[in-house]
C-alpha cells in the first residue's frame, strides 16, 4: 500500500482516549448497525464546535434518519474507530481504503443515509476520502448559532473542562480569560466562512438550521431543512442536559463589555497600512 492509502495521526494513547468516552456517546460499538445497508444518500453536518451537532445527531437517530458523528474528528474518534475496525497500524496510521469501507458497513443506517458530523476543522481529512465515496447525492446542513459570543464562551469552558456534553466527567474548574475566548470566536467565524466556500466549492446548496431554533423546536427546525414534514420525535434519547447557566450569562456580560473596551481605546492609535509620513483622514 503507498503512503497516500495511509493517513498518518499524531495519536494520544489510545487508553486515555478510552476512560474520557462516555458510554453514550455514539461513537461506541453498541450504536454500530446490526445489518449492511447499501448508502443512498450522504448527509453532511457541517458546523463549529458548541453549535448544537451532537443534539442534531441524537435528533437524527431518534428518528430514524441516519446516525451522524464527528467520524473524521483525527484526534480521539478516528483512533478509536480504526482501531475496532482493525484499520489501524502499529505506526498508528490508518488505512484510508478500508476505514471507509467500515465506516459505510457499520454506520449506515436502515434508511441508506450515511450522516457524517463534520467540524470545520474536520475538513481537512475529509477531504483526503472525499474521491473514495460511493457516487451517491450529497444533501449538506450548515449548523449555525447566532450568538457568537455565547457559542465561544460554551466552547472554552468545554475546552478547559473536557465536558463537551452533559455526559462527559467534567475534569477542571473554568476561568474567565478574554483573549481565550475571543480566539474562539475567531475560529468560530472563520469556521462558519470556510464551510460556506467548501460548499460552494461542492456546488451544493447548504440548508442552514439555526441553534436557537433546533432548541426550541428540534422536530420543526429539522423538518423543514429535510423537507420531512412527518418527523415522529423531538426527544433525542440521549438524556443531554443544556450545559449552559448563570456562568455563561456572567461571562457573556464581561467578554462584550471587554470586547468594546478593547476595540474602541485610542482608535486613532490603530496602525493601518499606508504611506509613510502620512495620515489617512480618520488619523488626523
Amino acid at each position: 500500500m503507498t503512503d497516500s492509502q495511509w493517513l498518518h495521526l499524531h495519536n494520544k494513547p489510545l487508553e486515555d482516549i478510552r476512560g474520557k468516552i462516555p458510554e453514550e456517546d455514539y461513537i461506541n460499538s453498541q450504536f454500530d448497525v446490526a445489518r449492511e445497508t447499501r448508502p443512498s444518500k450522504l448527509l453532511l453536518l457541517l458546523g463549529t464546535p458548541r453549535s448544537g451537532s451532537t443534539y442534531l445527531c441524537g435528533l437524527l437517530k431518534a428518528n430514524n434518519i441516519c446516525l451522524p458523528h464527528e467520524y473524521f474528528q483525527p484526534w480521539e474518534y478516528m483512533p478509536l474507530l480504526a482501531e475496532r475496525w482493525q484499520c489501524l497500524s502499529a505506526e498508528g496510521g490508518i488505512d484510508k481504503q478500508k476505514y471507509l469501507r467500515e465506516l459505510i458497513k457499520h454506520r449506515t443506517y436502515e434508511s441508506g443515509v450515511l450522516g457524517i458530523n463534520l467540524h470545520a476543522d474536520h475538513l481537512s481529512v475529509f477531504r483526503q476520502f472525499e474521491d473514495a465515496l460511493p457516487d451517491i447525492p450529497v444533501e449538506i446542513i450548515h449548523l449555525i448559532r447566532r450568538d457568537t459570543i455565547k457559542q465561544a464562551i460554551s466552547y472554552d469552558i468545554a475546552k478547559q473542562t473536557d465536558g463537551w456534553s452533559s455526559h462527559f466527567e467534567k475534569r477542571a474548574e473554568p476561568t474567565y480569560n478574554y483573549e481565550a475566548i475571543r480566539q474562539k470566536a475567531d475560529t468560530i467565524n472563520s469556521g462558519n466562512l470556510l464551510i460556506s466556500a467548501y460548499a460552494a466549492t461542492r456546488g451544493i446548496p447548504a440548508k442552514t438550521i439555526y441553534y436557537e431554533d433546533l432548541v426550541i423546536s428540534p422536530a420543526q427546525a429539522l423538518g423543514a431543512a429535510l423537507g420531512i414534514s412527518d418527523l415522529v420525535s423531538d426527544n433525542t434519547g440521549k438524556g443531554l442536559k443544556r450545559q449552559s447557566g448563570p456562568l455563561n450569562d456572567q461571562w457573556a456580560k464581561q467578554f462584550a463589555a471587554d470586547l468594546v473596551q478593547q476595540e474602541t481605546t485610542k482608535p486613532g492609535k490603530r496602525k493601518r497600512k499606508g504611506r509613510k509620513g502620512k495620515l489617512k483622514f480618520w488619523q488626523r
